[in-house]
């Protein structure tokens, strides 16, 4: 059974790793890899929005899917298809094309580097796997699960049947206290930085616990349909005015005292997760039905993803010189580096079974 609408969000969530990559570029004050002194205050703005709801959200249709194949297949196929699916892309664009990738970046001057040799600044450091960390988070999560489905279906009552019921009656105030988890992770990582907020290979402690949350939510709406029906039932405006009201509250707060920093994560995740819902809720109302379109999105853009990272660094490296508006360049960019990405899926990832199987992790 396919679900147009989820394949649908899938599929643009995980393209719009490249609008927010080349927003970056021209971002003001920006501190990522490479940086076009050509910038604009719009592609802050950007990056902030598309930061609030995108890897939230992926990360619940990974937890929804991934329990959707294990109860599909079992759990044999379950570990075989999905590990396979993501270690060997990863293995493959992190070891190759991210290391072309840090070639343009040591010979560009990037702050990655800081003044340190490649093999230390950018292979050792873990940095080769740049934008392909949240599919180790993910890989993470999957063994986890994997690992907890038997213990789960073994309880004669569970757990998770509690939670589905007192989510469809309580809806409004289950988004009110979702939020505070995360003031509680971020309260860990104040306290022990050491452990939550060290570099392990590239990756942080708080990240991983923070990106779980989404996860367990995913899985909980593929365990109990009746909690994906009360998320994306009815429209809520009550969730337009709390998200309103959280934008506010963030425009106007003092995060230099202790209950302003706890105020700014509870309404920033809070806004979060109201975005999510409505975001959720648009593409099941107008996107739940077969499109040539979207299936075309949904085959590449995996492919897309992958190889999006080093073209969007690589023109942006070609455009600096360019006294040009950042808003052309980051068109020139995104349209240059989708284009190109979508050709090399069709022209060569569909139609040879090494380049599936290298870049897909797919047999067929």
């Amino acid at each position: 059974m396919r679900i147009y609408y989820m394949d649908s969000l899938r599929s643009v969530l995980i393209i719009m790793g490249i609008f927010l990559h080349a927003a970056n570029v021209y971002h003001v004050d920006g501190s990522w890899m490479i940086s076009d002194p050509q910038q604009h205050v719009v592609f802050n703005y950007l990056t902030h929005i598309i930061h609030l709801f995108r890897l939230p959200a992926f990360f619940i249709l990974s937890g929804y899917f991934s329990l959707f194949i294990y109860q599909r297949y079992g759990v044999k196929k379950f570990f075989t298809y999905r590990l396979r699916q993501i270690i060997i892309p990863v293995l493959v664009i992190g070891l190759v094309v991210n290391s072309l990738q840090g070639v343009l970046l040591y010979y560009g001057e990037s702050p990655v580097f800081s003044g340190r040799s490649f093999v230390d600044g950018y292979l050792f450091s873990g940095a080769w796997i740049s934008h392909l960390w949240f599919l180790v988070f993910l890989l993470l999560y999957i063994i986890l699960l994997g690992l907890i489905m038997p213990i789960l279906n073994r309880s004669p009552v569970s757990t998770t049947d509690r939670v589905s019921d007192y989510f469809r009656a309580h809806k409004v105030w289950v988004i009110l206290l979702f939020p505070i988890y995360f003031v509680a992770v971020k309260a860990a990582a104040s306290a022990l930085p050491e452990l939550f907020q060290r570099n392990f290979y590239g990756f942080w402690a708080v990240d991983l616990l923070f990106y779980a949350y989404y996860f367990a939510f995913g899985v909980l709406l593929c365990r109990h349909e009746g909690m994906l029906q009360s998320m994306v039932g009815h429209y809520n405006r009550m969730a337009m005015v709390v998200a309103l009201v959280c934008w506010g509250v963030l425009s106007v707060l003092d995060t230099k005292s202790l209950p302003g920093r706890v105020v700014e994560v509870y309404a920033q995740n809070l806004l979060s997760v109201v975005l999510i819902f409505l975001v959720w809720r648009v593409f099941q109302r107008f996107f739940n039905k077969p499109s040539y379109w979207i299936e075309g999105l949904s085959k590449s853009c995996y492919t897309i993803y992958l190889f999006h990272h080093i073209l969007v660094i690589g023109f942006g490296l070609l455009l600096i010189p360019l006294a040009i508006s950042p808003i052309i360049k980051f068109i020139l960019v995104t349209v240059l580096t989708l284009l190109i990405t979508t050709g090399f899926h069709f022209g060569v990832v569909e139609k040879f079974a090494a380049a599936r199987w290298l870049f897909n992790g797919k047999k067929k």
